[in-house]
Order: C-alpha cells, then sequence, then structure tokens
C-alpha cells in the first residue's frame, strides 16, 4: 500500500510528499475522537486483540467508547519515516521490526521481500452495458466478476422485471453462482492468468455455467465482513480518486507489530493449497484480491458515476446491483445506495437478504433474512452532471 500510494503521487502528485503524509502523522500523534465502527469493531474483535502484544498495546490501552479520545503514537512515529521517505518502510526499521516480530510468531517473511517489492500498474478491464462503459480493476482483483454479471445481464430485458422482485433475485443469483465459479477458476496474479478474461472462449465459458448453474458445488471461501474502507475523491481540477482499502478480515491477521503500531493483513488467506489452481500457494505471487472500484462512463463517453463498496467477497454483488439500479430502473444515486440488498453466500451456498426484498418461491438456496439497514457494504457514490457533482453516502456506515 505504501509503495502503491507513492506510485499514484509520483504520476499525480502536485503537493511534495512529506507535506502529503504529514496531516496522517498529526491524527495518529494528537489523537481523534473514536467513530461508531471502530468501536464495534474493537469490542466485536477483543479477543483478537488480546491474543497479540502489539494489537493489545496498540488497541486495548483506551478507554473504547464512541466519541472518546484515541492515539496511536506508534503509528505516528512510522509515518514521520515514510514522510522522510517511503522507502523506509521496505528497507528501513519498519521493515526489521515487522520481520522480528513475526519470526517471533513463527513467521517466515524476510526482509528481502519488502526491499524488493515494487507495486505494478494495471489497465482497466472495460465493457459496454446499455450504451454505457463500464470500467473495473483488473487481476489479481474480482473487479472482472462484476463485468461477467453484467454480460449475462445484457441479453435480458432487466427493467421489464419488478425491482426487488422475487423474478430478480432469481435471475441475478443465477448470474452470480456462474460468475463466481469463472472467477475462482481463473482470477488471480495476473502473471499466471492464461485466459483473455472478457474473450470468447471465457464469455462462452461463462454462459454455459449460466445454463446449468443449479448443478454446481460451491467452493467454499470465507466470506465474512471486515475492514474495507471505500472512497471517493473529486477535486476541484477534476480529478477523481476512486479508492478503496484493506487488510481484509476486522483487524486483518490480528497481529501488530508493537513498535510502530502496524497491523499485519491476511490477504494470504485467499491462496489455495491446491495443485495447478490459478491461486495455488507460491513464493512472490498475489493471491485473488476482493478489492475493486467500479467507474461508469455514458453514453458520449464522459464520466457518470463513481462508486464502490465495503463487502469482501460480496463485492461484485453489490456493484451489480447498484449499476442495474442506475441504469436499468433509473433511480437516482441516493436510492440506488439505500435499496435494500440481497446478496449470495458463496462460502455457505445461502442468500441473505435485507428487510425489503421479495424471497418468495426462492427455493434454489436457504434464505436468511437480516434487518435493514444490515452490515452488507458500506457504499459511496458520485454522480457527474455537468459541473454538477452529487455525492451519495451509505445508511449502513457512520453516515
Amino acid at each position: 500500500m505504501v509503495d502503491a500510494l507513492h506510485n499514484m503521487w509520483s504520476r499525480f502528485g502536485s503537493i511534495e510528499w512529506g507535506k502529503l503524509v504529514s496531516p496522517s502523522v498529526k491524527l495518529a500523534e494528537q489523537g481523534f475522537p473514536q467513530y461508531p465502527s471502530l468501536v464495534r469493531a474493537v469490542r466485536e474483535n477483543y479477543e483478537l486483540l488480546a491474543k497479540d502484544e502489539g494489537s493489545k498495546n496498540t488497541y486495548l490501552i483506551h478507554d473504547i467508547g464512541v466519541g472518546k479520545w484515541v492515539k496511536f503514537p506508534n503509528l505516528g512515529k512510522a509515518l514521520k519515516l515514510i514522510a522522510e521517505d517511503y522507502r523506509n518502510f521496505y528497507e528501513g526499521d519498519i521493515a526489521e521490526s515487522i520481520v522480528n516480530y513475526l519470526r517471533s510468531k513463527s513467521g517466515f517473511i524476510e526482509l528481502d521481500d519488502f526491499k524488493d517489492y515494487k507495486s505494478f500498474w494495471g489497465e482497466s478491464l472495460r465493457i459496454d452495458y446499455r450504451g454505457y462503459q463500464v470500467l473495473e480493476t483488473p487481476p489479481n482483483t474480482q473487479g472482472v466478476t462484476t463485468l461477467h454479471i453484467l454480460k449475462l445481464l445484457s441479453n435480458i430485458n432487466l427493467s421489464s422485471i419488478k425491482l426487488l422482485s422475487s423474478e430478480e433475485v432469481k435471475l441475478l443469483l443465477k448470474c452470480f453462482r456462474a460468475a463466481y465459479r469463472i472467477r475462482d477458476k481463473y482470477v488471480g496474479d495476473p502473471r499466471y492468468v492464461t485466459k483473455d478474461l472478457l474473450g470468447p472462449e471465457v464469455i462462452n465459458e461463462l454462459l454455459a455455467e449460466f445454463e446449468g448453474t443449479s448443478a454446481n458445488v460451491v467452493q467454499r471461501r470465507n466470506t465474512s465482513l471486515g475492514d474495507t474502507t471505500y472512497y471517493v475523491v473529486v477535486d476541484k481540477e477534476g480529478n477523481v480518486v476512486s479508492g478503496i482499502q484493506s487488510i481484509f478480515y476486522s483487524f486483518g491477521s490480528g497481529i501488530t507489530e508493537p513498535k510502530y503500531g502496524i497491523t499485519l493483513n491476511c490477504r494470504g488467506s485467499s491462496f489455495t493449497l491446491t495443485r495447478g489452481d490459478v491461486n495455488e500457494l507460491a513464493p512472490r505471487k498475489y493471491p485473488l484480491h476482493t478489492l475493486s472500484t467500479t467507474l461508469v462512463l455514458d453514453p458520449k463517453g464522459s464520466l457518470k458515476w463513481v462508486l464502490g463498496t465495503s463487502g469482501g467477497h460480496y463485492r461484485p454483488q453489490i456493484h451489480v446491483e447498484l449499476i442495474t439500479s442506475l441504469i436499468d430502473y433509473g433511480l437516482d444515486v441516493q436510492r440506488a445506495v439505500e435499496l435494500p440488498r440481497f446478496l449470495w453466500d458463496l462460502s455457505t451456498d445461502e442468500l441473505i437478504v435485507e428487510g425489503g426484498v421479495d424471497v418468495v418461491g426462492v427455493n434454489e438456496v436457504e434464505v436468511r433474512k437480516v434487518n435493514y439497514p444490515s452490515r452488507l457494504g458500506v457504499v459511496a457514490i458520485v454522480e457527474f452532471l455537468g459541473n454538477v457533482k452529487i455525492g451519495a453516502s451509505d445508511i449502513r456506515g457512520d453516515g
């Protein structure tokens, strides 16, 4: 993440690097009031955090409660070093401290793993959907899964189907199951992806899956919601960032390097030990990554919507429900964000449904109803209407 942010800054940035990092240093050192989702996360993961010395001394030394002040001075020290030189994270004391702490936990990451790391640029994937261009992030992310679901829907007159009806639920469920089968078969580290994921061969296979999805065996993956924050930033000069950040599960691995207060992710859990699998564990390899974001261009080629969400493995489903709400059903952005959701959990093969969705006659999977608003993703959207920009925030988040 550190290298990627610097990589973005080197191409697009206009503020001096140290000045750019300084507000984060100030927040970490001087603190800020705890917000509801942080408080909830600490309370729900208290036992996990208490097991690790670094996590305990980072997160559990404060009074926990909304509005109570919290500081992360050790993280402030790390950010100061990063402000001086971003490579301090990879080749200096920060990297050494992380490696040493992981070794004390029987970890096997070495200094060279940090020193050799460089982020890379990927080209957006895009398809035409009803005259709009939908752009998604490429592998190793699951962005193509959003596009695969839309591909399946593009031949169906979705607007003739009642919104949030059981007919819509059944159709999208069928699309979800087919697209995730393709995802788990082909999406991973781009150096290991052997197929053109939007080419005729894969799309034909996707269509075949769609026609026969009822017989599919579900590949089990943990789909718990966790750490993710999605954000849209637009400046007065017209630059747009559709950004997403996560260490995967809540507090990632639950392990925090104590000297600098850096909590480590658990993205390696998306590897498999299956021989020949695109996500088979291997050195210096990237696993399937759930993070993806979406841009939509109108039929004239102008930016229309920038959108994204938290939600882990559910993300492509939420993206599709948002895009179809906007394009097929003509909802405004705030209504699209607040619309009740229904999501297929590929780890349990059940449908999770917020109140307000009709599931009468949905017998293909078990249905689990949750209260509205749930925590099934926290969405943000910016819509562009000429010189006017409209932002929509999710009731499921902190507001």
